[in-house]
């Protein structure tokens, strides 16, 4: 699995200029939808400014989580090398220890905690003189960065990108682009994308439509005969985990590719932990299948671990050749942004598992299947 393109005549015009068409020195914000390829030119980026003429070999890739890290880090092969990619608390435990001081320490969820230790990093800096410096920093995911956050890591390097997408708003309610904007020279709006089935875009487009845009109007699907998106249910959580498993049974034989990772995504992390328990209970689907949130650490995601389980949270960034969404009708705290991000993870086939009625960012988004109006309709 890799995220890297081989060949230039395999992207979008678009994408080279993201690429290689930007001046080495500045600072940019690139903005686009899923499967737009961001993290791909992220990663091409470093790659480029790496290589001569400019041989820049003090390049960091930032990304918001510990999974999507792992994630990147398989993907982007030997061109950009993983121990580049960094999460943001390892980035400010480098400032800290380049200062022989400690972090701060403190409860509360992970965007809580980054926020507090951006700010203490910022007063270091201030007070002290900067220490730490790269040569280029290029960040992830930025819409749930705070604006703490983007003072700290555009203040390490004169070159810059930042990549994001205010729809895949996960962790924040605020609008951080307008302050990500101000700080850059640049903004880059990419608005084709490769990735993502039209019937999935069309369900994205359903939950969340930004101004003018929609998924479905520029889609250039490429991959395996996708399937319609379905919805699995009324049934019970037991049943609805049975289901599961006789559809993934199914389709690690379909998606055999290398690069096909199945995805199941459930709202919180002890569901994904009985959720583990359940399907490897089931002989085919043993030792197949992961657990990957933020509260795990030393799990990496490997050849023979085809079944990514996650929560809402921490599947920001994947992308799963199908995609199953368990107990959807119950996910705690439900905004349109994070059932936007949940439903473009899919690349070819889309499922919504449900025991009670949706609610109602969800209930509109899958139309039924095809029937007559009336009994008598022929």
């Amino acid at each position: 699995m890799s995220l890297l393109w081989r060949r230039r005549r395999d992207l979008h015009p678009d994408q080279v200029h993201a690429i290689e068409g930007l001046s080495a020195a500045g600072k940019y914000l690139l903005l686009g939808p899923p499967g737009s390829g961001k993290t791909s030119i992220l990663l091409h980026r470093g790659q480029y400014l790496r290589l001569p003429p400019h041989q820049l070999a003090n390049v960091a890739l930032v990304t918001f989580s510990r999974t999507l890290r792992e994630f990147i880090s398989l993907s982007g092969d030997d061109r950009f090398p993983p121990e580049l990619i960094v999460t943001q608390k390892v980035l400010v435990d480098t400032i800290f220890k380049a200062y022989a001081e400690q972090p701060p320490n403190i409860e509360g969820d992970l965007s809580e905690q980054n926020r507090v230790r951006a700010e203490a990093a910022n007063e270091l800096i201030a007070s002290r003189g900067k220490l730490v410096s790269y040569d280029a920093i290029l960040v992830d995911e930025i819409q749930d960065l705070c604006e703490s956050e983007l003072q700290l890591l555009t203040s390490l390097s004169d070159r810059i990108m930042l990549v994001g997408d205010i729809r895949q708003q996960v962790y924040r309610s605020s609008n951080v682009m307008p302050g990500a904007s101000s700080l850059c020279d640049n903004t880059i709006e990419l608005r084709h994308h490769f990735r993502i089935s039209q019937e999935i875009c069309l369900v994205a487009d359903r939950i969340l439509r930004n101004n003018d845009f929609a998924l479905a109007e520029y889609a250039h699907y490429v991959g395996p005969t996708p399937t319609r998106p379905s919805v699995v249910g009324p049934l019970d959580p037991e049943a609805q985990v049975a289901a599961l498993a006789e559809a993934l049974d199914l389709q690690l034989d379909t998606y055999n590719e290398p690069s096909d990772l199945l995805g199941v995504v459930v709202g919180r992390t002890d569901e994904c932990d009985d959720t583990l328990e359940r399907l490897n209970a089931i002989p085919k689907l043993r030792g197949r299948c992961g657990v990957f949130h933020s509260g795990i650490t030393n799990r990496h995601f490997d050849e023979n671990c085809k079944i990514c389980i996650t929560t809402v949270q921490s599947c920001k960034g994947l992308e799963f050749r199908a995609l199953h969404w368990l107990f959807a009708d119950a996910t705690p705290y439900l905004t349109r942004q994070k059932a936007y991000t949940v439903v473009t993870r899919a690349k070819s086939s889309l499922t919504l598992y449900r025991q009670g009625p949706f609610p109602s960012i969800l209930s509109g988004a899958i139309p039924p299947a095809p029937q007559r109006l009336f009994e008598d309709d022929d």
